[in-house]
């Protein structure tokens, strides 16, 4: 499964939500931080 960001707004009635799965994300960067690599932003 891939990451996803959710957002949502509304306006006088002030309703915001956010939800963020980014767990691919950060294993990415953790590999790549234990292997001495530069992670680079695709």
């Amino acid at each position: 499964m891939s990451d996803y960001l959710v957002r949502a707004l509304a306006f006088d009635g002030k309703v915001r939500a956010y939800a963020v799965r980014t767990t691919d994300t950060v294993g990415e960067a953790q590999n790549a931080t234990k292997h001495g690599q530069r992670h680079r932003l695709r």
